[in-house]
């Protein structure tokens, strides 16, 4: 079973929590986390849904929710590991956004990788990945296959995550 902290709109804690799949009510927020992967080609990581998740067989970055106990940067680095294998530590994750849209507060950064690693899907999660030029990118989360509300929080920060890539220095 998995628990979440129950937050209120500003994410701060309620002092209960939340069981996986429990309704919630209109004053009550869990946390999630999104992942913009970029490797050392600037290339951006997309995964695939594993069928039997909610959006099964949809395409999205790597996220997860936050659970009990956990800052949302311990549930970035658990959530990378748990669906790519990529092993990251915390001062690699880049800040991007926080954002409250009932039910989620989601908090979101980048990671600039130095190299391309190989990836190790767990088939629970996710089924297939790809590696994306930055335009192909941009253009692949406004499609149909791709999860709606990742890829409209991915547009509104378009801008920031370009700015992050161009700025990061390559070891």
């Amino acid at each position: 079973m998995e628990f979440f902290d129950a937050l209120d709109k500003n994410g701060e804690h309620l002092g209960y929590q939340v069981l996986r799949g429990n309704k919630v009510s209109h004053d009550v927020y869990l946390g999630i986390v999104t992942i913009v992967v970029v490797n050392n080609e600037k290339e951006i990581l997309v995964t695939k849904r594993a069928k039997n998740k909610v959006a099964g067989l949809m395409w999205e970055i790597t996220g997860g929710g936050i659970q009990a106990g956990e800052s949302p940067k311990e549930a970035a680095i658990r959530e990378l590991r748990e669906e790519t294998g990529i092993v990251i530590d915390s001062s690699m994750l880049l800040n991007l956004d926080c954002e409250s849209n009932w039910p989620f507060i989601c908090n979101s950064f980048v990671v600039i990788l130095n190299n391309k690693p190989t990836i190790k899907l767990d088939y629970n999660e996710t089924i297939d990945y790809r590696w994306l030029n930055l335009d192909d990118f941009f253009t692949f989360v406004t499609g149909k296959d791709f999860v709606l509300d990742i890829g409209k929080r991915i547009i509104r920060h378009q801008e920031q995550i370009l700015e992050k890539i161009n700025n990061h220095q390559y070891k």
